[in-house]
């Protein structure tokens, strides 16, 4: 409850308006795997991943298809947050 006598939905917002990708991964930088990795570790570490990280990371990428979905890089920076 919120105080209102009303459920807060904040999550269910969230949902509704995701955030811009485009932000934190540019379409340009999505085609190259080792690009996008140094940007992702930038905007979430301030600092670049280390080489096991960084291998993990590429093979996960690379997996992927040629340009990863925004549902593909939602997951990734899922992953890179809870570990």
């Amino acid at each position: 409850m919120n105080g209102t006598g009303r459920r807060n939905n904040a999550p269910d917002a969230l949902r509704r308006n995701p955030i811009d990708l485009t932000q934190i991964a540019p379409e340009d930088q999505r085609t190259n795997p080792e690009a996008l990795s140094r940007r992702l570790a930038r905007r979430l570490y301030q600092a670049p991943l280390g080489p096991k990280q960084t291998a993990t990371m590429l093979a996960s990428l690379k997996s992927q298809d040629k340009k990863p979905s925004d549902d593909t890089l939602r997951h990734v920076l899922d992953l890179m947050m809870s570990t």
